[in-house]
């Protein structure tokens, strides 16, 4: 199991294809789904168009972990707090130092897969 799959079974509690299947059903990346992960590590990722099935499309996934778009996708299929709810989380980042304000879940998340992804 590589660094990725670990830190975010550690921050979420399920892996990089779990990840990517429920940021796809929350909006991501247009209308993709998984055709499969590749790579030693899983480090690749090849999404194949719904309607043309012969358009595939190669990604690299901490390029996906990194996308502020994919995290907001992941949120919205799993139900997370939104800016729409006009509440803000205040929280206190052990790994940067810094306290952060955040109005969407999705952030918090994201900031804390970073911080653990730091930590490993």
């Amino acid at each position: 199991m590589d660094k990725n799959e670990k830190t975010l079974i550690k921050t979420l509690g399920f892996g990089i294809k779990t990840f990517i299947e429920k940021s796809i059903e929350g909006g991501w990346n247009g209308k993709y789904e998984l055709l499969h992960l590749s790579g030693v590590d899983n480090d690749g990722v090849m999404l194949r168009h719904l309607t043309n099935k012969r358009r595939i499309k190669a990604l690299i996934v901490t390029e996906i972990l990194l996308d502020p778009k994919a995290w907001e996708a992941l949120g919205k299929s799993e139900g997370w707090r939104l800016d729409d709810d006009k509440t803000t989380t205040v929280t206190y980042c052990e790994g940067c130092k810094k306290t952060r304000y955040t109005r969407n879940e999705w952030e918090e998340y994201m900031h804390l897969f970073v911080s653990n992804l730091i930590e490993e």
